[in-house]
């Protein structure tokens, strides 16, 4: 509840501050109002990508656990993550909770192996922000933004084709090289919703900066309970952005205020997407748990 609190202070924050920055915001206002339509479907598509690759991680650790009673499939998941997704705006992160209650209840999984999930996702997820940031960091200003999308789609790929022969082995661990891979594959996807936002503020564009807010982003969002990173992840971007030089993003340095328009912006049209895949997921997963029997 503190926690709900305190992101929902800093988001009040990060929106007074943005709105005293009349200059930052009304350029970024002129220049999302003059936007190609299909940016802006981008920037309002793009967080469903996210959506089915967090649904791929979950799926691919939750099949690993070896106490499974009934399997789970994608659809099931990704409605269990669609609603998370929805629910984890409220205080005290429901959606997390209910999630676990539900896999106890229809799959027989243990708390202990479903908790054991959570930490799984969060070692592929810190891991892919080390991994894209040290590339980005390695890259940047070194070679053209083709090959350095390609190193990057490259290394996500990579994960997911080791952990994928892992299994085919016979490896018990296959599971977190293929997790690894789809959460860099992720975090990439974060880096392209950071370039559409870039664009459509009228902020230079270059795949380092938008990458290198991705990883900042992620990274600030990565502790659970912390209601989707609600205004925290705003100001990661406000203060962190700024600090990125122009000789490492090849852009012109943000400000503050254009910062915090960037992913205020984001957080909108994200929520424009999250509501309505919320609100069918609960739907569909009622429906599922009164047919299917309890495990």
């Amino acid at each position: 509840m503190v926690t709900y609190f305190i992101g929902a202070a800093l988001l009040l924050g990060a929106l007074y501050v943005a709105s005293t920055q009349r200059d930052a915001l009304g350029q970024a206002w002129d220049s999302a109002r003059d936007s190609p339509w299909w940016l802006i479907a981008l920037a309002i598509l793009l967080p469903l990508v996210n959506w089915l690759l967090t649904s791929t991680v979950f799926l691919i650790l939750t099949r690993s656990v070896p106490a499974t009673i009934r399997p789970v499939s994608f659809g099931e998941i990704s409605q269990l993550i669609g609603a998370a997704w929805l629910l984890n705006y409220l205080p005290l992160s429901p959606g997390l909770f209910g999630r676990l209650a539900y896999h106890k209840r229809i799959h027989g999984i243990e708390l202990k192996h479903s908790i054991g999930t959570v930490v799984g996702s969060l070692i592929a997820g810190c891991t892919a922000i080390a991994v894209v940031g040290l590339f980005t960091f390695a890259l940047a200003g070194r070679v053209s933004e083709a090959v350095f999308a390609g190193c990057m789609v490259g290394a996500g790929l990579t994960g997911i084709g080791w952990g994928l022969v892992q299994r085919s082995r016979g490896s018990q661990r296959w599971f977190m090289a293929a997790a690894l891979g789809v959460r860099i594959l992720d975090v990439l996807a974060w880096a392209v919703r950071y370039a559409v936002m870039l664009r459509v503020v009228g902020q230079p564009v270059s795949a380092p900066a938008a990458t290198a807010l991705a990883v900042v982003s992620q990274a600030a969002v990565q502790l659970p309970l912390l209601g989707n990173g609600l205004g925290v992840r705003e100001w990661a971007i406000g203060l962190v952005g700024p600090l990125l030089p122009p000789w490492f993003t090849g852009a012109a340095a943000l400000t503050r205020g254009s910062g915090l328009a960037i992913d205020l912006l984001n957080r909108a049209c994200e929520l424009v997407v999250a509501v309505p895949v919320g609100v069918v997921s609960m739907v569909l997963l009622a429906r599922r748990s009164r047919v299917q029997p309890r495990a």
